[in-house]
C-alpha cells in the first residue's frame, strides 16, 4: 500500500543580511503511518536538523528530492532509497533526514509495512555573507563529508563462507594416481572474516583485500600417505611424501587435510554500492600460509572393531602459496573458482600437483 505522506517545504528566507532557515509541513494525508510529534514537531525537528549542502549553496541548487522506505508497526524504517532524485549531496541530505525521523503508527491498522513516499522540497531565496543563523552555521564542504563518512564505505565482496570441491591437477598422473585416487578428491571451506575495499571508480572499480582462512581436504580412498625423510628400499628420496595402497581392510574416512590462512588481492567491478542487489565480478590472486596438517582415518578392523586416527605432520606441503581466483555473484550468493599458480607440495617432494576448486559463496555485509 503506498501513501503519499506530505510535501515538506525546506527554504532559507532572507531578512536583511542574516538567513532564516525554515522548514514546515505542507500537507498531511493520514494512513497508517503517521508523525509521532505531529507536523508543529515535524516542523520544528526539520528546522532543527536541516542542513543545506554548502556545495549546493554556491550552486544555487534546488528543487524536489522523493525518498522512498518501508515503515513497519513499530516505527521502524528500512529500504531507505531515492524515487527522485536531484543532485547527489541533497540526495544524500534528503536520505538522511528520512532516516531521523520517528513515525507512529496507527493502532487500527493490522500489523505490516506500509511503503511511504516523501517528497522535499528543497528551496532557497538569494544567499549573501553573514556571521549569524538562527538555528546553526551552514555546513562547510569539509562538515559535509565527516558527516557522510560512514555512508561512504563501499561494500568489498570478500567476507562470508565459501564452500567448493575440486581435483588435483599433476604434471604426471600415471606416476603418482594417489593425488587421483577419486575424480573429484578436494573439499575445500573457506572461512572469509575481514574485507576491505579501496574504490578506483567510485562502486565500479575497486581493490579488494582482507583475511580469512581454509579447510581443506583431500580424499586418498584406499592409499595411505608415506613422508620420508631419507632413501629407502622403496626407492623414495629424501624429504619425500607419495602414498601407497592399503588392502588389509576398507576406510570408511581417509582424508588428507590443510589448513590456510588467506590474504587476497583482487581487481573487483560492481554495479552497486552495498551488497543488496548488486552484480560483481572479482579477479585476483590469494596469497596462504600452509599452518595445519593431518592424515585422518577411520574404519572397522577385520575382526568388527572400529577404529579413528589421525597424525599430525609436515607431509612435506609448501607453507606458502598463492591461487588464482574468479568470483562472480548477485547480492549476497556468488560462485568461485581457484587454481593454484604454486604447487601444493615441496619441490621435488611428489610431482607437481595444483589444486583446481570451484563453488559457491555467501557474502556478509558489515554494517
Amino acid at each position: 500500500m503506498k501513501y503519499v505522506l506530505s510535501a515538506l517545504l525546506m527554504s532559507f528566507l532572507l531578512t536583511g543580511f542574516t538567513f532564516a532557515q525554515s522548514v514546515s509541513v505542507v500537507s498531511l494525508n493520514k494512513g497508517c503511518v503517521s508523525f509521532s510529534e505531529g507536523e508543529l514537531g515535524m516542523d520544528e525537528f526539520l528546522m532543527k536538523n536541516l542542513k543545506y549542502p554548502a556545495e549546493c549553496i554556491d550552486m544555487a541548487v534546488e528543487g524536489l528530492v522523493i525518498v522512498k522506505m518501508n515503515v513497519d508497526k513499530e516505527g521502524n524504517t528500512s529500504n531507505h532509497q531515492i524515487g527522485l532524485g536531484l543532485h547527489p549531496m541533497l540526495d544524500q541530505e534528503a536520505l538522511r533526514l528520512s532516516k531521523l525521523i520517528v513515525w507512529s503508527w496507527d493502532g487500527t491498522c493490522p500489523s505490516g509495512t506500509e511503503e511511504v513516499l516523501l517528497p522535499l522540497q528543497f528551496s532557497m531565496i538569494e544567499l549573501y555573507d553573514n556571521e549569524e543563523w538562527p538555528v546553526e552555521a551552514p555546513p562547510t564542504v569539509e562538515a559535509t563529508e565527516e558527516d557522510s563518512e560512514g555512508e561512504s564505505k563501499y561494500d568489498a565482496h570478500w567476507a562470508g563462507f565459501d564452500i567448493g570441491m575440486g581435483t588435483l591437477l599433476n604434471d604426471n598422473q600415471s606416476l603418482y594416481p594417489y593425488w587421483n585416487a577419486t575424480q573429484i578428491n578436494l573439499s575445500t571451506y573457506a572461512f572469509n572474516l575481514f574485507e576491505y575495499k579501496l574504490p578506483l571508480a567510485k562502486q565500479f572499480l575497486g581493490l579488494t583485500t582482507g583475511l580469512g582462512f581454509n579447510v581443506n581436504s583431500i580424499a586418498m580412498n584406499q592409499y595411505d600417505p608415506v613422508h620420508t625423510t631419507g632413501v629407502n628400499s622403496s626407492g623414495a628420496g629424501p624429504d619425500t611424501v607419495f602414498a601407497v595402497i592399503n588392502n588389509t581392510f576398507e576406510y570408511r574416512r581417509n582424508n588428507l587435510n590443510f589448513v590456510t590462512f588467506t590474504v587476497p588481492l583482487l581487481i573487483e567491478v560492481c554495479s552497486k554500492k552495498e551488497t543488496k542487489n548488486s552484480f560483481y565480478l572479482d579477479l585476483g590472486a590469494v596469497g596462504y600460509f600452509n599452518f595445519g596438517r593431518s592424515w585422518e582415518t577411520a574404519g572397522k578392523l577385520s575382526n568388527g572393531d572400529r577404529f579413528q586416527h589421525q597424525v599430525n605432520g609436515r607431509f612435506q606441503m609448501a607453507r606458502l602459496g598463492a591461487y588464482a581466483t574468479v568470483r562472480t555473484g548477485f547480492d549476497h550468493y556468488g560462485l568461485f573458482a581457484n587454481y593454484n599458480l604454486t604447487p601444493l607440495f615441496k619441490k621435488e617432494a611428489t610431482g607437481l600437483v595444483y589444486p583446481l576448486t570451484f563453488g559457491v559463496t555467501f557474502n556478509f555485509q558489515y554494517d
